[in-house]
């Protein structure tokens, strides 16, 4: 996918692995903002996660897991653990059937 051809893409013109992990953490960081926000938990937050479900975020984390090292691994997988706890389980079905 995307970020396999941004690892590749030489570090000098904005790729590799540093490219990678900033870009992760960016976009994780976005998806944990409906959870650090206070945002309405009764009716907000579960039509957002709705959408993260409809979306397959857990694979796509999982899948960007395979290209993070070290200190990056912290931001995704403190995100998958908030995921797969969900009441409705739906996340830890996800995560099961993409082999977490």
């Amino acid at each position: 996918g995307h970020l396999e051809h941004l690892m590749n893409w030489p570090s000098f013109l904005g790729g590799g692995t540093d490219a990678v992990s900033n870009l992760v953490t960016q976009v994780v960081s976005i998806f944990y903002l409906p959870f650090a926000n206070k945002v309405d938990a009764e009716n907000v937050l579960p039509l957002i996660q709705q959408i993260m479900a409809n979306y397959g975020l857990v694979d796509h984390i999982v899948n960007a897991l395979l290209l993070l090292s070290g200190d990056f691994l912290e931001l995704p997988l403190g995100l998958l653990y908030r995921l797969v706890q969900d009441e409705d389980k739906i996340f830890l079905h996800q995560f099961a059937t993409v082999g977490g």
